[in-house]
């Protein structure tokens, strides 16, 4: 059951970043953080990068992926999840 969430969420991210809807992305990252980890969410930004061509300028969404994921590892001692 727990492959099924974890491929539900995947794909609602990455639906919700093509669409550009933004403020339902932030949320669905971040309960995808809480319950899977951050680690995930970076070859997926790597694939909306190369999506959206940009490798030739600034990948932001792989940076953002990997701060996210370093800020979340740092605050993951302070965050309790049940």
């Amino acid at each position: 059951m727990i492959y099924l969430y974890f491929t539900a969420f995947y794909f609602l991210i990455s639906w919700s970043i093509l669409q550009n809807l933004l403020l339902i992305t932030l949320f669905l990252v971040a309960a995808f953080t809480l319950r899977f980890g951050a680690l995930w969410l970076v070859p997926l930004a790597i694939l909306v990068d190369g999506y959206f061509g940009a490798f030739s300028a600034v990948p932001m969404f792989s940076f953002i992926a990997v701060g996210w994921y370093i800020v979340s590892e740092l605050l993951r001692p302070y965050v309790r999840v049940s």
